[in-house]
């Protein structure tokens, strides 16, 4: 039964509005959301490492797009980590990295999320990320500023 409720406006005319049934549709949508199954996470189908001549690019291909966050951490002096951590499924172990920018490259995964640590050769690396679509990809050039500018200088000379 829907229950009319008398209010006055500013002015002081009276007026009618329907409390209840908004107060029941909001009640209703907050059951639902509740109920709703969690969104399923991506997975991680490959991850590649490429040297250039510019920078070093590691792709974390994807069956769709999926969330990411990177940081850094210093792990020692002159040796930094960089953390990407993606809302995908995916593998734990190592990856084979060619002589590059990059060290060393772990996956950690524990079944909805996976982080990779990706050790740096050194610090003060510049990144670039991409996100890219049709497969979904998430990109990461690393990029060493001293090199470029000494390999410019010598071109000059």
């Amino acid at each position: 039964m829907m229950e009319w409720i008398r209010t006055r406006s500013r002015r002081g005319s009276p007026r009618t509005r329907r409390g209840l049934p908004v107060l029941a549709t909001v009640a209703v949508a907050g059951v639902l959301l509740a109920m709703a199954p969690p969104a399923e996470a991506g997975e991680l189908k490959d991850v590649r490492v490429g040297r250039h001549p510019e920078f070093t690019r590691i792709v974390f291909e994807l069956d769709r797009a999926s969330g990411y966050q990177i940081e850094r951490n210093a792990v020692a002096p002159g040796i930094a980590e960089m953390v990407v951590s993606l809302d995908a499924s995916g593998s734990s172990g190592e990856i084979d990295v060619p002589k590059s920018l990059i060290e060393s490259v772990r996956l950690q995964s524990d079944g909805r999320r996976t982080v990779a640590h990706i050790r740096l050769k050194k610090d003060g690396l510049r990144h670039k990320e991409m996100t890219l679509r049709e497969p979904a990809r998430i990109v990461i050039d690393l990029i060493d500023e001293s090199a470029r500018s000494t390999a410019s200088r010598s071109r000059d000379t």
